[in-house]
């Protein structure tokens, strides 16, 4: 835990601590940037890597739509007209 909430805090009750960590929660995972993921905060990093996996996904999805596809066609000699 973060010394930022810790040191020196005092509680009326176990609620107010529990909205205060709560908020500290927030704070650091989005607003608080982190020079461990280039100054982006934790929220920021991750909708960077959810977007990259999302359309990685649908990339390699299309991809292999394609080969299948053509694969496919190239067994039953669809490919270039050839219907028969």
């Amino acid at each position: 835990m973060n010394e930022d909430f810790i040191e020196g805090a005092l509680y009326e009750n176990l609620d107010d601590m529990k909205n205060e960590l709560l908020g500290f929660i927030v704070y650091y995972n989005e607003h608080r940037p982190h020079s461990a993921i280039n100054n982006l905060t934790p929220m920021k990093k991750a909708k960077h890597v959810t977007n990259y996996v999302t359309s990685t996904a649908m990339t390699r999805h299309f991809l292999f739509s394609v080969i299948a596809r053509n694969e496919f066609c190239g067994v039953f000699g669809v490919i270039n007209g050839d219907n028969n």
